[in-house]
């Protein structure tokens, strides 16, 4: 499968892997003896995470030779892959207990009519675990636009779309950060301190890039505040670090070598015969200049 920008692949490392295993980590905290439907699966490796835990897992996407691969790269008992949009999910009324669905709602213009779908397969008590990028932090801030959303969603759109199709809801906010995270186990606000903005008191994690939410018409389950924690070596800044070295190092040995090149033409010229019989002549030439100057 080509690496677009569209569908995340587990061969092609980088920030966005801390984003989506994340993610994924999380539903699987939630998934331990659930049916649970992963909508817009893609490669069927966050299914194949699901699966681990869950009582049976259904992997959906729209396209057929991405459910194809899925099926043969991930298989196991409890996990099957079906081909079908978020508009339009293959299963029945009320028969999943969680539902996931991330980097997905921002793909479709039909917001509304993807989690109408949702609520018809979740069952009374079921729950939804879906994401999608701040427009702002996103897009907005810097200047970028990605071919593949057609509908971002700023948080205050993406928060009254869940009010209006579910009882509860609750937003968290994700970012991809190299650094340390102290969280107390206990009922208490996440805070957060940024040294550039003079160590300023924030409750909640700011700036999130994305946000994660959990929605259900049931009461919700206390849910963690959590690290998925990488080497910075692994970060896309420090691979276009490393590349741009290795570049500057290539180009630094060619010069290298034409310098050697040069020397070596200099000091073939110098020991010929020819430039030592014409010695004389650029001797007198030197002594003329002296003598006219």
């Amino acid at each position: 499968m080509e690496c677009t920008g569209e569908r995340y692949l587990p061969e092609f490392d980088g920030d966005w892997t801390l984003e989506h295993l994340h993610r994924y980590l999380l539903a699987c905290e939630l998934a331990a003896d659930k049916i649970v439907l992963d909508i817009a699966c893609g490669d069927g490796y966050g299914s194949a995470m699901l699966a681990k835990h869950a009582v049976d897992v259904t992997g959906v996407d729209i396209d057929s030779p991405t459910v194809e691969r899925a099926r043969s790269k991930y298989k196991a008992n409890n996990l099957r892959f079906l081909q079908g949009s978020a508009t339009a999910i293959p299963m029945d009324d009320s028969s999943v207990d969680l539902v996931v669905s991330f980097e997905t709602i921002e793909h479709l213009t039909e917001q509304e009519s993807m989690l109408c779908e949702i609520n018809r397969v979740l069952r009374s008590n079921g729950m939804l675990l879906i994401s999608s990028p701040d427009k702002y932090e996103y897009s907005d801030v810097p200047g970028y636009q990605n071919p593949f959303h057609p509908k971002e969603l700023y948080r205050e759109e993406f928060d009254a779309l869940l009010q209006r199709h579910f009882a509860y809801h609750s937003l968290l906010g994700q970012r991809v950060i190299f650094g340390s995270v102290i969280a107390s186990p206990e009922q208490r606000p996440f805070l957060s301190w940024e040294k550039e903005a003079g160590l300023g008191r924030t409750e909640g994690l700011p700036h999130a890039v994305y946000h994660v939410a959990v929605a259900s018409d049931a009461p919700l389950p206390q849910l963690p505040s959590s690290l998925f924690s990488a080497p910075l070596e692994h970060s896309s800044g420090m691979r276009q670090l490393k590349a741009s070295l290795q570049g500057a190092q290539i180009n630094l040995q060619s010069c290298q070598q034409e310098l050697a090149s040069a020397k070596e033409q200099l000091s073939a010229l110098l020991n010929s015969r020819s430039w030592k019989l014409t010695d004389p002549l650029r001797r007198l030439a030197a002594q003329i200049r002296k003598w006219r100057s």
